[in-house]
């Protein structure tokens, strides 16, 4: 009954929107390797005249998030976060050349 019922809803369309929504969940589990869910929800409301049942569905598909990056900063003195280490002194450094050169051999 339940799947003649997702088939039938609105010819058919509810069970193409189930499908399209699992495919996508079954693929962020697979490339995140990570857990998701898919939530179906039946809302039955009964007509005003009595006559029928208004149905509904509700789908609520959750993939799992990906991790953002981190980066890492330094705190200064200041409380401030800076890319480079305050307490790492600055090398000069300068271009010497191909390394050859310095041996004599050329």
């Amino acid at each position: 009954m339940f799947m003649d019922l997702i088939r039938e809803h609105r010819r058919g369309l509810t069970h193409d929107d189930l499908t399209e929504a699992l495919k996508e969940l079954v693929a962020a589990v697979d490339e995140q390797k990570r857990a998701g869910s898919l939530t179906i929800t039946v809302k039955l409301n009964p007509r005003a005249k009595g006559e029928g049942i208004d149905v509904s569905f509700g789908i609520n598909s959750k993939p799992p998030k990906e991790e953002a990056g981190s980066s890492i900063f330094f705190v200064t003195p200041g409380n401030e976060l800076v890319r480079e280490d305050p307490r790492q002194a600055n090398m000069e450094l300068r271009e010497i050349g191909p390394a050859g050169a310095h041996r004599g051999i050329g």
